[in-house]
């Protein structure tokens, strides 16, 4: 799944969570890619733009909004102009096999623009997140990047709202009521006007206690009480470590890279759905790669049809270069019946000294030694991890989420997983493989 510049690697992807999901999925037309993003050229412009395709021969609706105004509605493809900077929200409809709707959330932002990202911390110190749930009476912090003192104010449930932050770019709120749970909107106007916008979710969960009417009762009497507990007291049920189960997979021996319409088209790597688990409802989108071609290998010594994607891995040796544009994607969103999480990913992968493709070329491999993988929930970074060694054969790579909080849910979740290959040799080609 990873790849680098003239490289050839092949992947198989598996994730692993604890949970069911919807049975019976149809292997379909599930995806939604967003491309040729143009920033208005100022954050008082509308010069801004981009482009929305469902890739398939089923015709889907797409429609653009931005609040609760539609802008445009399509069948499979659209290009919105004239675009402000805000966030607009994208819906292909559902249909064409796809049991739900798929909506994603573009914030269009300008060059001379601050892009806000939330921060919250509970005591334990500070961490990306847009959605926080405490007990009543705690404290936390709410906040963006550090910003210094000027230029931000937060506002929130109630009419509160506050210019003066109690640190860099972050409020402190104290002894939390249910009554303060909701929205708290974050803005922040910078040295050259621009003001950008970030939201958090809080919810501050109640404990109540109730052992029914008052009694009278005389010396020596006894009385049964039966105390009924409610808010947070009443868990979740979680999954247990035994209830693990393979959800979704993919083969990649559909890979088709036919012709240049087929190399940049990336629809035949359909979700597989080879259990149901018993916590959580689940769907899964195809692979897909927003910019760049791919090609296909052979695996040679495995079953005939064993193929796996090639792709080109970043020409730069600093993962701090990374372009997510380029990497290959795929996302995978749960509904929980009581809790879940996805607890593993494992996939093969090769960057190898020579490269061959289905059609029978081959050549040298400018093969790269490193790969990275992002994982982001909710478009919020929760999990990256740079310098990973790539191998000149196949070699299972697994990762094991089961213990990191940020991978349970409680609701309805989207993750991203985002895997590319960089660190070339210098050679003629560097491509990643993966299957």
């Amino acid at each position: 799944m990873l790849i680098s510049k003239n490289r050839r690697f092949f992947v198989v992807l598996s994730l692993y969570l604890a949970g069911s999901f919807i049975p019976d999925l149809m292997i379909s037309q599930c995806n939604l890619f967003i491309t040729d993003e143009i920033k208005p050229t100022s954050c008082n412009a509308s010069d801004g733009s981009f482009s929305v395709s469902s890739y398939g021969s089923c015709e889907k609706t797409i429609s653009v909004y931005k609040g609760n105004i539609k802008l445009m509605s399509r069948q499979n493809s659209l290009t919105v102009i004239n675009l402000s900077t805000g966030t607009y929200r994208v819906v292909a409809e559902s249909g064409c096999g796809c049991p739900t709707a798929i909506t994603r959330f573009i914030n269009v932002t300008s060059a001379d623009e601050t892009v806000l990202t939330p921060y919250v911390n509970t005591g334990t110190g500070k961490y990306e997140s847009d959605n926080l749930e405490v007990c009543k009476g705690a404290s936390v912090d709410l906040g963006v990047q550090s910003l210094g003192f000027t230029g931000l104010k937060i506002s929130g449930p109630n009419g509160y709202s506050d210019i003066t932050p109690d640190g860099s770019g972050f409020w402190t709120l104290s002894n939390l009521k249910p009554t303060q749970s909701g929205l708290y909107t974050i803005n922040y106007t910078n040295a050259k006007g621009c003001t950008s916008a970030v939201s958090i979710k809080l919810t501050v969960k109640n404990l109540s206690v109730n052992i029914g009417p008052d009694k009278e009762a005389c010396v020596g009497t006894n009385y049964i009480l039966t105390a009924n507990v409610s808010g947070n007291s009443v868990c979740r049920e979680n999954c247990s470590s035994d209830a693990d189960s393979l959800l979704v997979r993919w083969s990649l021996d559909q890979c088709n890279a036919n012709g240049l319409n087929n190399q940049l088209d990336y629809t035949e790597f359909l979700p597989e759905y080879p259990s149901q688990g018993n916590c959580s409802n689940i769907f899964a989108t195809n692979i897909y790669k927003q910019k760049g071609d791919h090609s296909c290998t052979p695996v040679l010594g495995s079953y005939e049809g064993d193929i796996g994607m090639c792709i080109m891995a970043q020409e730069s040796c600093d993962p701090a270069n990374y372009e997510p544009d380029k990497a290959i994607k795929f996302e995978v969103t749960l509904t929980p019946a009581e809790a879940g999480r996805i607890s593993g990913l494992s996939f093969r992968e090769q960057s190898p000294l020579v490269w061959i493709t289905t059609n029978g070329a081959t050549g040298p491999n400018n093969y790269n030694n490193k790969y990275l993988l992002r994982v982001y929930k909710n478009n919020i970074l929760i999990y990256s991890v740079d310098g990973k060694d790539t191998e000149r054969a196949w070699n299972l790579e697994q990762f094991d989420f089961s213990t990191d909080p940020k991978f349970a849910i409680s609701e309805t979740s989207t993750f991203r997983f985002e895997l590319r290959g960089y660190q070339d040799q210098g050679w003629l080609l560097h491509w990643f493989a993966f299957k």
